[in-house]
């Protein structure tokens, strides 16, 4: 009785197994002559995409109609999308609607599973299809959560800005409920806009919650614009901390010069994210003018300031870098010294300081070869520190001169326009430094 039912156990395994088997088989199969099917409507409609990109109207539509998800229907769909990407989409879009790929997608937003409406949305979004706006609107209020995102991306594809009060309104919604993927996906949408964009989120500003405030102000500062500067110079003064960090970040990505004055005072506001963007702003501006103020704040409590500190500095470039020198040399304070020397370091400067070292010198090898083993591509702590103290016995005035003319020969060409211009950095380091540096 036993021997049965085990040799009934290992027959039902064996058919188990087999049918597996037998359906893995016979799906692969059927999938790669799919595949065969499909590769080989791929290289029939491969010119497509050239040929609309080239701007040639297609007259006969017969050999591009096919049944909907089939082989054919597939490849062509490929080669109008890549017409999009490569110039030719207005004609492809009028191939779109006119071989009824925008009516079955607009069938599918209605009728078809979740999975479904998604791709479907995401399909006429690729394709401006712009008679389905109305649908794609519709769906933003719908419960299915991947058709209500991708009709917001959607939507960004389609550019029609009479979407934009709509996506504000979502938004807002959004970042209330502190949906992540969703405030994402909005903030794409409408920075799609551009300029567009800038009215319905100003009229945002004015909300009382901070929360849409500072969501707002973010938007503008991606989407920039010189118009915007009075606004950021406004909300600095805004109570809560994260709308005047975003207001400053926006002043630095629009390069707003006459706000560095403003800015400066903001370095010592009591949140250090707002210390934080604040000192990045006027990195980005340049303004040299701001360094004293900058350089004060080498010494913030909080690290991240101090590296956003000794960053800008290193933006400013020229005799920012003789301040950066300074607190390297003289700061009592471990953390300012760290700091400038670890900016210092990154900048590329210990690259142009070995060229002001006389040739052939023991003391110009051993540092050569020391900066060359560095893999990375910075400069070694320790040679950095060698040049620097170097440049520290030349006086402030021709320092000063050195180092702009430094950064002057970086920003026109690049670590490469240093070394081309070695012999003239050398003969005005040897010119200037006297005994200073003698072997």
């Amino acid at each position: 009785m036993a021997y049965i039912l085990v040799y009934s156990i290992i027959t039902v395994l064996s058919v188990l197994i087999a049918s597996t088997l037998a359906v893995v088989i016979a799906r692969r199969l059927y999938m790669e002559r799919i595949y065969r099917r499909l590769d080989r409507e791929r290289a029939r409609f491969s010119g497509l995409p050239a040929a609309l990109a080239a701007r040639r109207a297609v007259v006969y539509l017969s050999p591009y109609r096919h049944r909907p998800l089939s082989a054919g229907w597939v490849a062509v769909e490929e080669g109008l999308f890549k017409a999009f990407d490569s110039g030719g989409g207005p004609e492809a879009a009028r191939l779109f609607d006119q071989l009824g790929y925008a009516d079955y997608y607009m069938e599918t937003i209605k009728s078809g599973n979740r999975w479904e409406q998604a791709m479907a949305a995401e399909r006429l979004g690729h394709m401006r299809c712009k008679r389905a706006l109305p649908l794609i609107v519709e769906a933003f209020e719908s419960p299915n959560t991947d058709l209500r995102l991708m009709a917001i991306h959607a939507a960004g594809r389609m550019g029609d800005s009479m979407v934009l009060p709509a996506l504000v309104k979502i938004m807002k919604s959004a970042v209330l409920r502190s949906e992540e993927v969703s405030k994402k996906i909005l903030a794409s949408s409408i920075i799609s806009f551009g300029a567009l964009a800038s009215r319905p989120l100003v009229e945002e500003l004015s909300c009382p919650d901070w929360r849409v405030r500072a969501a707002c102000l973010n938007l503008l500062g991606e989407i920039g614009g010189a118009g915007l500067g009075p606004l950021f110079l406004k909300l600095l003064d805004d109570p809560e901390q994260d709308v005047r960090a975003k207001a400053a970040r926006g002043l630095g990505r629009i390069r707003c010069a006459v706000a560095a004055e403003k800015l400066e005072a903001c370095l010592d506001d009591r949140y250090w994210v707002v210390r934080l963007h604040a000192a990045r702003a006027l990195g980005l501006i340049r303004e040299k003018r701001s360094e004293p103020a900058l350089v004060a704040k080498l010494v913030d409590r909080n690290w991240q300031v101090r590296r956003a500190v000794s960053e800008a500095l290193s933006r400013i470039g020229g005799t920012a870098y003789m301040e950066l020198l300074k607190v390297f040399i003289d700061s009592p304070d471990q953390y300012a010294r760290d700091q400038a020397l670890d900016e210092l370091a990154r900048s590329g400067v210990a690259a142009a300081l070995l060229s002001m070292l006389p040739r052939g010198g023991a003391r110009h090898i051993v540092l050569k070869e020391v900066l060359a083993t560095d893999v990375n591509g910075g400069a070694r702590p320790e040679v950095l520190v060698d040049m620097l103290v170097f440049l520290s016995s030349l006086d402030e005035e021709t320092l000063s001169l050195a180092l702009t003319a430094m950064q002057l020969t970086i920003d026109a060409s690049g670590v490469e326009g240093i070394v081309a211009s070695s012999g003239s950095i050398m003969e005005f380091g040897v010119r200037n430094r006297g005994e200073a540096c003698a072997e």
